[in-house]
């Protein structure tokens, strides 16, 4: 295949370096097409040695993504077990002050590994575990709350011996001797 190089390129030396093309394409020595058989296996040398790089590449690029992927999946398993395991201790926590626990630091002295967190996130088993906390160290168990969202069991007790009265419809004598008695109490 030869390409033809217009009169005024070739006047000025421009194409093949400045050498002058065979008058006929079909004259060509042996050396030149030796020289061109050897830089076609050169070429095809280096076109083996880069498609091997480029599959070894791809092998370790395959190898990354699967290393990858498995760190992912056991990064993930690790994340979620930690999620369920604080979701079980916030909730078990908090299933223990309804159920009356008298300090939910209890719980850390129990076995509570038959309670499980359910899919939707809510305890599963965690009524046995308390009936049966109860029934073995009722001792742990004072009354339970009277709301499940108090943190205080009963109401605070109510004063007894005072009664109200209005300071601004007493007279300022009677507010003296009303603040005096309060104060000396």
């Amino acid at each position: 295949m030869s390409t033809t190089i217009p009169p005024s390129a070739a006047a000025e030396g421009v194409g093949s370096g400045g050498a002058e093309p065979p008058s006929d394409p079909k004259e060509h020595s042996s050396d030149d097409i030796q020289k061109l058989r050897e830089e076609r296996e050169h070429y095809r040398e280096n076109a083996d040695k880069l498609t091997g790089k480029l599959n070894d590449m791809e092998i370790n690029h395959a190898k990354a993504i699967e290393d990858l992927e498995a760190r992912f999946k056991t990064f993930q398993e690790e994340v979620l077990g930690q999620s369920i395991a604080r979701t079980k201790q916030s909730e078990l926590r908090h299933a223990a002050v309804r159920a009356g626990l008298a300090d939910p630091d209890f719980l850390q002295l129990a076995d509570s590994s038959a309670v499980t967190v359910g899919k939707d996130g809510q305890l599963e088993g965690a009524d046995a575990f308390f009936k049966g906390l109860r029934e073995t160290k009722p001792h742990w168990f004072g009354a339970p709350a009277s709301s499940p969202h108090s943190s205080t069991p009963g109401n605070a007790p109510t004063p007894k011996g005072v009664e109200k009265t209005d300071a601004m419809a007493m007279s300022d004598a009677d507010y003296v001797v009303a603040r005096t008695a309060f104060l000396r109490r």
